[in-house]
């Protein structure tokens, strides 16, 4: 008996599950054969069976909770037209509705299956009586559309440009391979030779490049750079997206980005280079829109090569432990402080810190010295930031800190 009980709860529970799609109730009738799971109206309620019986005339389902168990009719929120979402009573055969009741005839999420009552009825089912129900288009609200940036256009000969006017070039076959926006100093027609980076009367790069690239410190494992961040303008002031250090080497192609927000330093790792000779420049870098919701970045004119000298080999034979205890508090409307535990060095006296690395998604900036704190302005606002923190020591880069999430909200 118990396992007859259990199996009709099973039943009940899937018959009044939201996930069913079937609406249409038979009207109850006495003398008649029920299996359990058998799904009924009477009046305006509907009924699923839990015992399988033949009923009889006082056998009605409200009267007889040991064979028959309500159906709950749900109200679901389904997509109308074109993704809008707005709740309408899914139809169903029992429930008397009047002239100018809306209905969803449909499974949840599908679009259309909506129909508008031309008059008072109760079960009839939309579709299949025209002059009862007819099927109705909801009126959408117009969405706002996202603003696309216009793409930037590619440079190109026999074209006429105005003065102000921005494209983008890229050398293929010379030694400028990456991307460079420049802008239009003046009006002319382009021509095959007037390439932008060999014509500075026409064109002049719209992205500054850093100035002051030069060598902070050095070990055999990485190189640490630092220079004057670009900021152009105020109110507010241009920043770029990032900036690349690259490799002037003609060697495997090595490189390292850092977020323009703030930055002025880049720690970038060597592997084991002692005694090396080695050569690097370093460029601003920009996000544009090449083609339609494509964005792609941009470069500005590389700086001029600084040389780089390793010293011999470190005793310092492993990197620092992660810091930990990060904590992170605003101190203004687009900035924060961190604060962390300083990390210590697996051999006292023979490795020192020499900074740390803070990160949020991409490398923001790095510090110099044993300070366990560091000011971040110019964030985002209204998103929230993962912030880690690693020590560097002559060896190299320590672990992350555990993250710390803040979310910087508009003021």
């Amino acid at each position: 008996m118990k396992s007859v009980f259990l199996k009709s709860i099973f039943f009940v529970l899937l018959m009044i599950s939201p996930l069913a799609e079937a609406q249409v109730f038979i009207p109850w009738q006495s003398n008649t054969a029920y299996a359990v799971g058998a799904r009924v109206g009477f009046g305006t309620a509907a009924f699923v069976a839990i015992q399988a019986h033949r009923s009889e005339a006082n056998w009605q389902p409200p009267n007889t909770p040991a064979l028959w168990q309500p159906i709950p009719l749900p109200t679901e929120t389904i997509a109308v037209c074109g993704g809008v979402s707005r709740p309408i009573p899914r139809w169903n055969s029992v429930t008397p509705y009047g002239a100018g009741s809306l209905v969803n005839s449909s499974e949840v999420g599908v679009e259309g299956g909506v129909f508008q009552a031309i008059t008072a009825n109760q079960g009839v089912e939309p579709g299949t009586d025209p002059n009862v129900w007819a099927f109705i288009v909801e009126e959408c609200p117009t969405p706002t559309p996202t603003p696309i940036p216009p793409p930037q256009p590619l440079w190109a000969p026999d074209t006429a440009y105005s003065a102000g006017q921005q494209v983008i070039f890229v050398d293929v076959a010379g030694p400028l391979a990456d991307p460079i926006e420049f802008t239009a100093v003046q009006a002319h027609t382009s021509e095959s030779n007037w390439q932008p980076p060999n014509v500075p009367a026409l064109w002049q790069p719209t992205i500054p490049t850093p100035e002051g690239f030069h060598v902070v410190d050095t070990t055999s494992h990485w190189v640490l750079f630092g220079w004057n961040p670009v900021m152009v303008g105020s109110n507010p002031p241009f920043i770029p997206s990032g900036y690349v250090v690259i490799n002037g080497q003609g060697e495997p192609f090595r490189e390292a980005r850092v977020s323009g927000i703030g930055s002025s330093s880049l720690l970038l790792l060597l592997g084991d280079q002692p005694d090396a000779q080695l050569r690097f420049n370093i460029a601003t870098e920009e996000r544009v829109n090449l083609f339609p919701l494509l964005p792609f970045f941009v470069q500005s004119l590389q700086s001029a090569l600084v040389a780089v000298q390793t010293p011999p080999e470190s005793p310092c034979s492993g990197p620092p432990s992660a810091p930990s205890g990060l904590t992170v508090t605003r101190t203004g409307t687009d900035s924060v402080v961190l604060e962390w535990n300083a990390s210590s060095n697996a051999s006292p006296g023979i490795c020192s810190i020499k900074g740390y690395q803070i990160r949020d998604n991409s490398i923001l900036s790095n510090t110099t010295g044993t300070g366990a704190s560091f000011t971040i302005g110019g964030l985002q606002v209204d998103a929230t930031h993962q912030f880690t923190v690693s020590a560097y020591n002559e060896f190299g880069l320590s672990a992350p800190s555990s993250s710390a999430s803040f979310t910087l909200s508009a003021p």
